[in-house]
This record gives structure tokens, sequence and C-alpha cells, in this order.
């Protein structure tokens, strides 16, 4: 059944709203916007057009939308997709606990100097090559000076360092490079010589302290050597061996 344009303007809206209704219904009618516009002295034609044109506008805006969605997601799922194939899994397990024991040695004093540590550091993988942690470390530093006013020192320090490590190499033998920094609690004991031994303890502080540090690891056997440099003449170099919990190969 078709329905001729021009029946529609000389109709007026009852026939306008006739039309909308078999559009909606799917029954076939001619061309509307091929048809020239003209503006006719019945007002209610002029009314006609203007929501026949309207009502097709939105229909061809909503297939417009729908048409666009549909691009948009299909693009956007072949790009993750892409991004999840291109992206190399990892090998190791991302969380592992350093515990090392090490042998430290002062930078302060010119005599005899000895020192040991202890220190527990978890770490977590954010990827193969590159790890983040905190280290929890104790040492112990002890020297000895000579000559007029010799005494002896001993110094405690516990400290609290995020770290950071990055792998040169993948499989059995890890070599790495890495830093940290953080605060330095400290406290002395000082013993005179000269003075009948007498002892002195000296109040602690806090400083802020930092350390490069390289290294290796093969299997879950850990060596490292650092120097940690803290102000107050509290600096010293450590070398620790150790043993990792977790973080192998998966």
């Amino acid at each position: 059944m078709a329905i001729s344009v021009r029946q529609v303007f000389a109709s007026g809206r009852h026939a306008f709203h006739a039309v909308c209704i078999m559009l909606k219904k799917g029954v076939c009618c001619e061309p509307i916007l091929e048809y020239k516009l003209r503006i006719f002295k019945n007002r209610g034609s002029i009314i006609c057009i203007n929501h026949l044109n309207k009502f097709l506008k939105t229909k061809i805006m909503k297939k417009l939308l729908l048409f666009s969605a549909f691009i948009g997601i299909s693009l956007l799922a072949n790009a993750q997709s892409t991004t999840q194939s291109s992206t190399p899994s990892s090998t190791y397990k991302a969380f592992k606990v350093d515990v090392d024991f090490g042998y430290a040695i002062p930078s302060a004093g010119s005599g005899t100097k000895a020192g040991a540590t202890f220190t527990i550091e978890p770490h977590y993988r954010l990827s193969d090559d590159f790890a983040i942690g905190l280290r929890i470390e104790g040492a112990a530093l002890g020297y000895e000076t000579n000559g007029a006013g010799s005494k002896i020192k001993v110094s405690l320090l516990t400290s609290y360092s995020a770290s950071g490590d990055y792998y040169l190499m993948e499989g059995g033998f890890r070599p790495f490079v890495g830093a940290g920094a953080g605060f330095f609690n400290q406290s002395s004991v000082v013993g005179n010589k000269d003075s009948g031994g007498s002892i002195t303890t000296v109040a602690g502080g806090t400083n802020f302290g930092f350390f490069p540090r390289v290294g290796f690891e093969a299997g879950h056997f850990r060596l490292s050597a650092a120097y940690n440099i803290v102000g107050n003449n509290s600096s010293y170099a450590a070398i620790t061996v150790g043993f990792f919990l977790g973080g192998g190969k998966k």
C-alpha cells in the first residue's frame, strides 16, 4: 500500500499521524526526503512536514549511533586482545622475602673495625626484571681509636628503608643492581681507655640515609654488597649472604 506525499499534505495533520503510525509498523511509503518541501497556505500541512522530518531524522540518528557504538566496541575489543597477546607472562612469582646475615665495616675510626648485620627484606616483583621492597636491618658497629684519648665505641643502628632491585639477567644466575633510602636510628656505647675503662651511653638519634648495592641470586641463594651512607659518622659498608623465601619460578 503506497501513500502519496501530496495526499498527506492535502489531508493535513490527521493524515500525517496516520503515516507516522504506518511507518512505525513498517508499511511502505513513497520516499519522502526526495520531495522538495514547499510552504503551503494550509498551516496544518506545514506542521505535518516539520513533524515528519523530525521523525525521520530521529530514526536515522538512532541507526547511526548504534552503528558507531558497534564500531567503537569492536575496535576496543581488538585493541585489548592485541595488548594481552603482546604482553609476556611473568616467569617468577611476585612475592619473596630475603633473610640475610652480614659482615659490616664502619667508616668512622682509625683502628680496629668490625660489625655485623641482620636483614629481613620483603619484596614484590613489578616485573621479572624489577622488584621493590622494604629493608628492615639491624647493625652493630664497633671500632677502636688509638693514641691519646683512645676509646672503643659500639653503635647500634636499626633502619627502615624502601628499596628497589633491577635484575640484569634471567635464568639460574641473576646479577642485580639496586638502591634504597630510609631512616636510621642510632644509639651508642663508648668506653674510654684512659679513664679506667669508663663507659658512657650516648642517647640515640634518627638520621636519613641511603645506600647503593650490587649482588646476585642463584637459585634461592643471595649475596650482596651495600654501602650505607648515614649522617653523624655512622656510615658503613656491609657484605651479606642469605636466602629468600618465595619468588622462584612459577
